[in-house]
């Protein structure tokens, strides 16, 4: 577990943010050999890492987007569950505020495609990822969620991906 601890510059409260669990598998070996998460502090900050290799080139890419808030009795308030087409989202900024957010932070800190294909035995990398308090809303309450994604190819699944984090005052 990870904490980010900084003051909030409107209402001098500290803000810790702790990765709980950062994970990510691949659901087809064969087509992806190589997808390895982790998490760190790198200047104070939580930084996330994510690795990638596909065997194949990923010429067609979906994903399913889920955002959950969870409560104390542990069920779940769904703030967004998309499927998008992900060479798309590569190649344009999203009309969903959040997502383009983290579209832009990945393009910043990764080799990522600016569009399809993933090209084939080409190690992807995202280095460095921070969840910034700049971009986080001053009024947070203090909570946990939950963040994954599912990465498709032709309607396979290939990749998981799963962030759980909270923020505490």
């Amino acid at each position: 577990m990870f904490a980010l601890l900084a003051a909030s510059s409107a209402k001098n409260r500290p803000l810790t943010i702790q990765i709980k669990n950062f994970t990510c598998v691949s659901m087809l070996p064969s087509l992806m050999p190589e997808f390895n998460c982790s998490s760190s502090k790198v200047r104070g900050q939580a930084s996330m890492y994510v690795s990638l290799l596909v065997t194949q080139p990923v010429e067609e890419l979906s994903l399913q987007v889920d955002f959950d808030i969870v409560k104390k009795d542990n069920s779940r308030i769904s703030l967004m569950h998309a499927k998008l087409d992900g060479c798309q989202q590569l190649t344009s900024a999203s009309k969903n505020k959040l997502l383009a957010e983290v579209y832009e932070r990945i393009f910043e800190n990764s080799n990522f495609p600016k569009a399809c294909p993933f090209l084939a035995n080409k190690v992807y990398t995202i280095r460095n990822y921070t969840i910034t308090l700049d971009r986080i809303p001053m009024a947070l309450p203090t909570l946990t969620f939950n963040f994954k994604l599912k990465l498709f190819r032709a309607k396979q699944l290939f990749g998981d991906v799963f962030l759980e984090a909270s923020a505490k005052y």
